[in-house]
């Protein structure tokens, strides 16, 4: 369906017994079918996760109302090694020495551009999916309806030609 979720979301989701019964694995989001086996990792997203990641915004990195805990001056830097906003004390710091440390401004506009950019190529990339999917079932009921067609006629032929042997077949000998 092209709907993305982490492994361990769609591990939890289908351990719940009877949810595998009879094919009955499902995507959370639109509820179509799915069979595990033809996952595929979403790389891309996984690239854009990861740099989120390396923005450093987790629990206890010290943002309660962007002030620094330790100096209680505003978080106004970004160190880009360690992926942490830091206030300006601590980007002097020898834990931030020989470091990368920019304003937060500068970095706030780089990563939102590089994520608008892998989110536009997620989109080009789903779209270009839905268009082979569409394709690939046209293409499928095309054939199917050629086979259907050719089933009809080479079943008309077979009737026509055991009509035309049983008239000229002699009374009570049987076609073989």
């Amino acid at each position: 369906c092209g709907h993305s979720f982490c492994h361990g979301c769609l591990s939890g989701l289908w351990e719940v017994p009877g949810e595998s019964q009879n094919w009955g694995y499902t995507c959370p989001l639109c509820r179509a079918p799915v069979q595990p086996r033809n996952l595929r990792p979403n790389w891309q997203l996984a690239n854009v996760v990861e740099k989120v990641r390396l923005l450093g915004l987790h629990p206890g990195m010290g943002l309660k109302g962007d002030v620094c805990e330790l100096h209680k001056e505003q978080l106004k830097m970004f160190c880009k090694e360690d992926g942490l906003i830091v206030c300006e004390a601590c980007s002097q710091s020898p834990e931030h020495e020989g470091h990368s440390v920019v304003p937060m401004e500068d970095v706030t506009w780089e990563y939102k551009w590089k994520l608008h950019e892998a989110l536009e190529h997620l989109r080009k990339e789903q779209d270009e999916a839905w268009k082979l999917e569409v394709g690939e079932r046209k293409r499928t009921a095309t054939w199917k309806i050629q086979v259907e067609t050719r089933k009809q006629s080479i079943m008309w032929e077979f009737e026509k030609y055991r009509r035309l042997l049983k008239k000229t077949q002699p009374p009570g000998r049987r076609l073989e």
